[in-house]
């Protein structure tokens, strides 16, 4: 009897010890400071705060992160579920940075708030930036008030079940094979073998974007949707775990320093090397993407369809002439010729095709555009992707506004439209190109020794611009632009992902007033709230044209798509 309740008493312990080792994976406590920058160097980030009303800051509250000169969006987890005051420091001699959109949480900071120290020699709020310059050791920068954060616990009950039968089943078998008669070291190999499968639980990241891949990282699934059980948990679940469980970011680094020292060429995690030098990207499901194998379902067709119908009439009660709809192909669906061979297709229709085929048939109203025909023909004389990235080159870019705009001057027959000959043209091979992928700068190793010929590319130069840009806002992954052109006539707004961004340049040398929404990150469309609350109008005055723009492997945006109600 006695070894039966030490038996028990035995797998409780190793049961709670287990659960203990994985508190992160299923209590999510603290807090996220995120904020945009702008910066001439490397710049270390640290972040201190007060659990209390002391004025003291202390080393043990605090957290730092170095951001890259280049690195837009800074986020620094503060283990901490109570924050009173806050305070920024800049790390030594950081030049001239701008800070926007500074945010605890969900509670987005003044910058008009801010003290700064003696260590800075300048800082001047302009608009909702923060304009900070200084060259000596300590500078910061303190919110005047308190902020008076408080975020409880936030339970995965889900994970806690899970965990609690794995721990139990684990610690049935620890507890059986010791009362086993083993050796010390077979026994000590157990241990430690079973304490190594729950380190990846041990601290899950919380936050919501990977600069070193530059990508979103997939967000906890809900178990129920629309009271119904969640049939695709178990992947999706899967996704969030392999996004960010212990350790990840230091996995990946390591394997990249060992591949890279061991093949002597350019390599990179996220992307796959095809023939003749071309790379694509393995992010967003691009791989699946690439072989037909997520397809709608006819449930999500209609609620696409329905979407942009219902969209396309909004526009029009409130005043907009037209809607343009441009659906561009991925960089796999036009250069598919070079892409890995040992990668199949899985169906003969991709999901492009399959959407384009159901709004052409059941919304033949609606303009929705694709190029991909007349793309055949340009690429038998022009590159018109980066060999080494996911978006269009120059010339692509060129191409794409010309074949757009050329749908739309048929109910506008005065609009102008760029030509070629309105560009200067140069040939680069520089890894300096400010279009050139990320994908290049996030893992890959050896690029002095990667040929030239795969990284050379035409560039425009716009020989007489006459828009004028009139600001630029950022707030997390959507910024929002205009510009002016007096020698344009009719007013448009662009709402579009990067490769819109590419081509924003040309569209507004064609339209006299531009509002552009760039959503990055391959985030929603459904974003307008988001723009309402920070009191934006967007369609004031009323734009005559709308453009909306998606490539195909964001196409999911559509599922969740309305018109922004002023």
């Amino acid at each position: 009897m006695i070894i039966i309740k030490m038996k028990k008493i035995w797998i409780l312990i190793f049961t709670l010890l287990g659960l203990a080792i994985n508190y992160n994976s299923f209590i999510e406590n603290g807090a996220i400071v995120s904020f945009n920058q702008s910066a001439t160097k490397n710049t270390e980030y640290h972040v201190f705060y007060t659990r209390g009303e002391e004025t003291v800051f202390s080393k043990h509250n605090s957290e730092k992160t170095t951001a890259l000169k280049n690195q837009k969006h800074v986020q620094i987890y503060i283990p901490s579920k109570k924050i009173i005051k806050f305070k920024l420091e800049l790390g030594e001699n950081p030049g001239k940075v701008i800070l926007s959109d500074i945010k605890v949480n969900h509670k987005k900071l003044d910058p008009h708030k801010f003290n700064k120290n003696n260590d800075i020699n300048q800082m001047t709020v302009e608009g909702s930036n923060l304009v900070i310059e200084s060259n000596k050791t300590n500078p910061s920068i303190m919110y005047q008030e308190d902020l008076n954060i408080v975020k409880g616990r936030i339970i995965h009950y889900y994970i806690l079940v899970i965990l609690f039968i794995l721990c139990f089943g684990v610690s049935c078998y620890l507890v059986s094979f010791l009362k086993k008669k083993h050796n010390k070291i077979d026994s000590l190999f157990i241990i430690l073998f079973g304490i190594i499968l729950f380190i990846p639980m041990g601290k899950i990241s919380k936050f919501d974007i990977s600069v070193q891949e530059n990508r979103r990282l997939a967000r906890y699934p809900e178990f129920f949707i629309e009271n119904k059980f969640n049939e695709k948990f178990g992947p999706q679940f899967d996704t969030w775990f392999n996004d960010r469980f212990n350790g990840r970011d230091s996995f990946i680094n390591v394997y990249n320093h060992i591949v890279s020292y061991i093949i002597l060429k350019p390599y990179s995690r996220i992307s796959l090397l095809g023939r003749e030098g071309w790379m694509y990207t393995k992010g967003h499901a691009a791989v699946e993407m690439f072989q037909n194998n997520n397809l709608f379902s006819d449930k999500e067709l209609k609620i696409i369809g329905n979407n942009i119908s219902n969209f396309v009439s909004s526009a029009k009660r409130k005043g907009v002439k037209n809607v343009y709809f441009l659906l561009n192909n991925d960089k796999e669906s036009l250069y598919s010729e070079y892409y890995p061979t040992n990668i199949k297709k899985l169906g003969p229709i991709s999901r492009l095709e399959q959407l384009l085929t159901y709004l052409h048939t059941n919304y033949p109203h609606i303009a929705v555009f694709n190029f991909k025909d007349k793309y055949k023909d340009i690429k038998k004389s022009e590159t018109v992707f980066y060999k080494t990235g996911t978006h269009m080159n120059h010339i692509g870019s060129f191409y794409n506004y010309k074949l757009m705009m050329e749908s739309i001057k048929k109910d506008y027959p005065d609009l102008r439209i760029l030509k070629l000959d309105d560009f200067t043209i140069t040939e680069s091979d520089s890894l300096d190109q400010p279009e050139i992928d990320l994908d290049i700068y996030n893992g890959f190793k050896f690029l002095p020794s990667y040929p030239s010929e795969h990284i050379r590319n035409k560039l425009l130069t716009l020989k007489h611009p006459n828009a004028v840009k009139l600001g630029r806002e950022s707030h997390e992954h959507i910024s929002i632009a205009t510009w002016k052109n007096s020698k344009a006539t009719h007013t448009a707004f662009v709402l579009g992902d990067s490769f819109s961004q590419r081509d924003i340049d040309k569209y507004t040398e064609s339209f006299s007033t531009l509002k552009h929404i760039f959503v990055g990150g391959g985030g929603d469309f459904d974003i307008f709230d988001v723009v309402k609350s920070l009191d934006k109008h967007l369609l004031n005055p009323v734009p005559e044209i709308m453009i909306i723009e998606s490539t195909e492997r964001f196409l999911d945006r559509f599922l969740k798509f309305k018109f922004p109600e002023d």
